[in-house]
């Protein structure tokens, strides 16, 4: 938590046109809010906040 990163790359299709929907898109800078074990990461950006699987997030 705390950290920002850059989405490199989003595999699923229907999850990339999700994220481009909310800003959180490739090239994209976010930051990590919380992370659970082996859970979901919630990821910001621009005040806005989504939780994402766990699997999504590590690529």
């Amino acid at each position: 938590p705390g950290k920002r990163y850059v989405v490199l790359k989003i595999k699923d299709p229907k999850v990339r046109q999700q994220a481009d929907c909310l800003g959180m898109g490739e090239g994209e800078d976010v930051y990590c809010i919380a992370r659970k074990d082996n859970g979901p990461v919630i990821l910001g950006r621009g005040g806005q906040m989504v939780a994402v699987g766990g699997e999504i997030a590590r690529g």
